[in-house]
């Protein structure tokens, strides 16, 4: 059943109001995670227990992250309820993530705190990120961009990365594998601090020569991709934190085109491209008042380069395609005052004010017949605040609002609100959400690209759209058992898609009508004995363009199962995980227009088997597409098949 857009906002507001007139209640969750996990993922700053944030979370962490034998954020994504994956191809090849059926530049992506999102097409491809030096994940999933702005428009992916304060002595670790089509990996990592200056430097590497990603021929598409992260603090005083951090992210990655007259992927050597991204951070973070006024002022930018190889007609040595470097320079402060606690209404309350500046610059360059260049840039200003309430009898409530002022587009207006609640006798929480998303007309969107047939659009408005979701969690028999369902609802407006014109040339327009998705995601997580961990998930998602067609690449039926059992005092550890994801269509470009196509099902089983040799070295040994499915996330573009990694990971300090 479908809510229009009015009733929507009336639900959200009831389900807040009803919330709040009910004062039995005490404490909510967003989450598949035990009592009192901590979440960073929001504007005041300081950590916020799981039961007081009322929109959809979902926290992975470092164990977890280890115990699955996930080697890239993306494998890690996959398990997360209400999240698609698409790959084109095998292992470094172009990985999207799509939220609850938006599009990839839906999803705002922040490693650090930084956004990472490509300025150029506004997604961010997760191939190139290993989860080596990564602390924990937190996905939220809903309109967040009253919080955090543009992009964030079906939730937010972020990514902590360890870090080196706090540190007194060393800390040291490292890890290879290798395994199934020539794959080799490592990593390693080095910290130390003294208390008061600290710093860290870590980096990995890892090669494989893939397989063939078209249906058809032998070649195997291989990449390599690398990483280098750089972090150096201070805590000067007390009350005085300042902080820089460098990530450069690197990729090249074989592929295989696409004929526009068979509309089918075929195999052909020379076909590269070759990706880098440099992120970089710096910060000061101010506390007065005993704490309760925290203040960041911080720059941070991202360089992405992007860079496309083919053989020539005569030869198959590779030339250049086209070359593209988008920038992304943002200063801004986020200040957080943490109200002294009110005793007549037993209750902590926060006010966070942020203010943001970006400055976006974009240069491609095509060669060859069609060649052609452009350079261009666009500004964009950001102030918003976010209120939090936490009543000691369990009520939580959230208000968020921000006005971003575009350079080359309209302005946009965003809220969020949140409620959260627990039942004290039965344990039972409750919590609901609504916001307005938007996203931003990319720069090929707004001024065109290869080839020189396409005619870019500036006069775009953003996309927007109002989201709500609702959602119920149980813990039951002292916590071994967590069951967790939400509802999620969202019209999306002023849709930009590709229009024809006169003479065979292209454009994209902001096309009237609706796309709607809406749909439900379920947990359950069951420790049935100390020593092993069960969990299940299952998404469904409807979701329709405004002439009633099913959007591409969204799967309506996704689940997951996985086990983690431990033995010999936790010095073994085995786990196993299945990924079912159903079946999804997608276009097929050997007729004009292009038709649409469906992709079947598919079920990806992975395993890993781990043990201690001592507190500092463990042996591992994985396996991935263990039944050796053959699918394709992306029409025509073929995963690999089943392929099994061994491996050693050794710590010292830690």
């Amino acid at each position: 059943m479908h809510f229009p857009t009015s009733l929507k906002v009336k639900l959200a507001a009831s389900a807040l109001a009803c919330l709040v007139s009910c004062p039995a209640l005490a404490q909510a969750s967003s989450s598949a995670e035990r009592p009192n996990v901590t979440i960073w993922a929001t504007q005041s700053q300081l950590p916020i227990e799981t039961p007081r944030v009322g929109a959809t979370v979902t926290i992975i962490g470092e164990d977890q992250i280890r115990e699955q034998g996930n080697s890239t954020v993306a494998d890690v994504l996959r398990r997360v309820p209400g999240l698609n994956v698409s790959t084109s191809g095998t292992r470094g090849a172009l990985t999207q993530v799509r939220i609850r059926g938006a599009e990839a530049n839906h999803t705002l992506v922040l490693i650090d705190g930084v956004a990472v999102n490509s300025p150029d097409n506004g997604d961010f491809d997760f191939s190139q990120l290993p989860v080596d030096d990564i602390e924990r994940i937190e996905v939220i999933r809903g309109p967040q961009s009253g919080i955090f702005g543009a992009n964030a428009h079906a939730g937010v992916v972020v990514i902590q990365t360890k870090g080196a304060r706090g540190l007194r002595r060393p800390v040291a670790s490292a890890q290879a594998e290798g395994g199934s089509f020539r794959t080799g990996a490592a990593n390693a990592r080095l910290a130390a601090g003294n208390g008061v200056v600290y710093g860290q430097v870590s980096a990995s590497y890892a090669t494989t020569d893939g397989t063939n990603i078209a249906r058809t021929g032998v070649e195997p598409d291989g990449s390599r991709v690398g990483s280098v992260a750089l972090q150096l603090g201070a805590d000067i005083s007390p009350m005085l934190n300042v902080e820089g951090r460098l990530r450069i992210l690197r990729r090249n990655a074989n592929s295989d085109p696409q004929s526009f007259v068979t509309g089918l992927v075929f195999d052909r050597p020379g076909d590269m491209s070759r990706r880098q991204d440099i992120i970089g951070s710096a910060s000061a973070t101010l506390r007065l008042f005993d704490g309760t006024l925290l203040s960041r002022t911080f720059v941070d930018g991202i360089e992405s380069r992007l860079d496309f190889f083919a053989p020539t007609a005569a030869s198959q040595i590779p030339s250049q395609n086209s070359a593209s470097v988008a920038t992304r320079n943002t200063i801004g402060n986020r200040t957080t005052w943490h109200v002294p606690r009110i005793e007549t209404i037993a209750a902590r309350q926060s006010v966070t004010v942020v203010a943001e500046h970006a400055r976006e610059t974009f240069f491609n360059q095509t060669y060859g017949a069609f060649g052609r260049i452009f350079d261009t840039g666009r500004a964009n200003t950001g102030l918003g605040s976010e209120y939090r309430i936490d009543f000691d009898w369990g009520l939580s409530l959230s208000a968020a609002i921000r006005n971003d002022w575009n350079q080359t587009f309209d302005n946009a207006l965003t809220w969020r609100a949140t409620a959260a609640y627990t039942f004290a006798p039965t344990g039972t929480t409750i919590r609901a959400s609504a916001g307005r998303g938007v996203t931003n007309p990319t720069f090929y969107e707004q001024f065109g690209f290869f080839p020189n047939r396409f005619i870019g659009n500036p006069a775009l408005k953003p996309e927007s759209s109002i989201g709500i979701d609702v959602g119920v969690r149980q813990m039951l028999f002292d916590n071994r058992v967590f069951l967790d369902a939400t509802y999620f609802d969202a019209d999306l407006r002023d849709v930009i898609t590709t229009t024809s014109l006169a003479g065979g040339l292209t454009t994209v327009t902001n096309i009237p009508g609706v796309t709607r998705r809406r749909g439900v995601e379920l947990t359950a997580a069951v420790t049935p004995v100390s020593w092993l961990d069960l969990t299940a998930t299952y998404t469904y998602v409807h979701t329709e363009d405004a002439q009633g067609l099913r959007l591409i690449r969204r799967p309506t039926h996704t689940w997951t199962a996985e086990a983690v059992a431990r033995a010999l005092d936790d010095r073994l550890t085995i786990a196993g995980g299945i990924v079912h994801v159903g079946s999804r269509d997608d276009l097929f470009f050997g007729t004009f227009p292009a038709r649409r196509i469906r992709l079947s099902p598919h079920t990806l089983v992975n395993a890993r088997v781990a043990y201690k040799l001592n507190d500092n070295a463990e042996i591992y040994l994985r396996g991935e597409n263990l039944l050796n499915q053959r699918y394709e996330d992306v029409f025509s573009y073929v995963a690999s098949g089943a392929a099994v990694y061994a491996g050693i990971r050794v710590k010292l300090g830690e």
